[in-house]
């Protein structure tokens, strides 16, 4: 396109009007209306008689003056879109997915080799290069910018046009982007819908332009969109590999899908076919053979009638290596219900080494609360020197003199807390085991203090609970 200077009758034909102050077109036509309509109404009775082609003309002369200066008063402005020559940007989005290399153009051809013909060599863009910036742009699942056709490599195992056009948008959204040419054939298989973005750059005016590759209708042809598997697996794990296959003229067919590492076949299922042109999903158990990074070949029977046989085949990778456990600490207050469920999930998993901390924050105001103790004998027992002093828990740092010291500014009214019956105290340690604790440490207490709960733990403990340890109490 070239840039021609406009006059005032091809910025009339050519452009669109506007008003300053943000007054829209129409308006300003319901102003003239209200114009046009007051002097009518002003001329209806005038103090000379006049026959009716005069009143008509005054009607007319007074309306016109009036609507002329309404005009001028708004600040008329006219918009005119042309395309400079090497200012205005043009980007080209070219599909390299593995489908554009399907050979069903005429005389055998590839839709990458018919792309390539009729767009490059045939000096289309080199025309459009007169008067644009191009940008070339590759796009497969995701996208990138290269130089020309030479950065095409029908690598990609999917489509993604409306991922496509957001890079484009990312990458020339500063810039006069004058339009978009799409060369694709037409296989999109993203969850990004690229009529979205596309309604996008229309509502900034920027045109974007599809160039259809391919045959539009394929009688017969089965064909794998994507294939959705584990990227890392533990050895000798079993997990699905979800394969999604569409199809055109085998509906209700039932197909063989094979998985094979190298030339062996390590996984198999029959699969009956949906409704033409409807993806559906199939899910295969695999488990990998060796530690190893394995690069699987799954395959869709071939059927002698298809048109298309690329499309059968889909390569992934799994990595199936030796890896050390995860290590995780697991921070909890107590012992809750919580607290159990997770361990016993991750009890059997050799890929994660569980550790496990146990606290109960502010405990000295939970027993104040629980008591209903006075909330400031608690802070004057924490505020005395000696024990303010302590560097760490007092029971595993305190010396006995300190410990006999610190006996006498207990309150007596908290001793009783300390004490009770040993049938308490056995669900107590119940409770703790049924929660998910491994193991219980009782301390502060002597053998004979502790002989009357050990019987009465014994005497409501499950048995199972140390069915299978080797240092279970007798």
């Amino acid at each position: 396109m070239q840039y021609t200077e406009p006059n005032l009758l091809s910025a009339l034909a050519e452009g669109s009007v506007d008003f300053a102050y943000g007054v829209r077109p129409i308006f300003f036509l319901s102003l003239v209306v209200l114009i046009v309509v007051g002097v009518w109404f002003g001329y209806r009775k005038t103090t000379r008689p006049l026959t009716p082609p005069w009143k008509a003309f005054f009607i007319g002369l007074r309306a016109s003056v009036l609507i002329i200066l309404l005009f001028c008063l708004l600040r008329p402005v006219i918009t005119i879109l042309q395309v400079a020559p090497q200012e205005t940007y043009l980007a080209v989005l070219i599909d390299d997915s593995q489908s554009m290399a399907i050979a069903d153009m005429s005389g055998g051809q590839t839709r990458r080799e018919a792309m390539r013909e009729r767009f490059y060599e045939s000096g289309i863009l080199d025309g459009l290069a007169d008067n644009f910036q191009i940008r070339s742009f590759r796009f497969d699942k995701t996208a990138e910018r290269i130089a020309g056709a030479e950065g095409l490599g029908e690598s990609g195992t999917a489509s993604s046009i409306g991922q496509a056009l957001a890079y484009v948008d990312e990458q020339l959204g500063g810039l006069p982007l004058g339009a978009l040419i799409v060369l694709t054939d037409g296989a999109d298989n993203s969850e990004l819908d690229p009529l979205v973005k596309a309604q996008n750059f229309g509502s900034r005016d920027i045109p974007i332009f599809t160039v259809g590759i391919g045959q539009e209708q394929i009688p017969q042809d089965i064909g794998i969109v994507d294939v959705n598997a584990a990227k890392t697996v533990l050895e000798g794990s079993v997990f699905n590999v979800s394969v999604g296959i569409n199809h055109e003229g085998y509906t209700g067919e039932q197909v063989r899908i094979s998985i094979l590492d190298g030339d062996q076949e390590v996984a198999s299922e029959m699969v009956t076919l949906a409704s033409a042109g409807v993806t559906r999903r199939y899910e295969i158990e695999l488990t990998p053979a060796r530690p190893d990074a394995i690069v699987y070949d799954l395959e869709v029977e071939l059927r002698s009638d298809e048109i298309i046989a690329e499309n059968n085949v889909y390569q992934f990778l799994v990595n199936n290596t030796e890896k050390a456990p995860l290590d995780i600490l697991y921070i909890e207050g107590h012992p809750r219900n919580e607290y159990k469920f997770i361990r016993r999930a991750v009890e059997d998993d050799k890929s994660v080494r569980l550790a496990t901390y146990l606290q109960i924050p502010g405990y000295g105001e939970a027993l104040v609360n629980v008591n209903g103790w006075d909330l400031d004998t608690l802070k004057s027992f924490r505020s005395a020197p000696i024990v303010a002093g302590m560097t760490g828990a007092i029971d595993s740092v305190a010396s006995y003199a300190e410990l006999a010291e610190i006996e006498k500014l207990i309150p007596q009214e908290w001793r009783p807390a300390a004490v009770g019956d040993a049938k308490t105290c056995a669900q107590r340690w119940l409770d703790q085991f049924n929660a998910g604790a491994d193991g219980i440490i009782i301390h502060a207490s002597t053998p004979e203090e502790f002989a009357p709960v050990l019987d009465e733990y014994e005497r409501i403990r499950p048995a199972e609970l140390f069915a299978q340890r080797t240092n279970r109490p007798g």
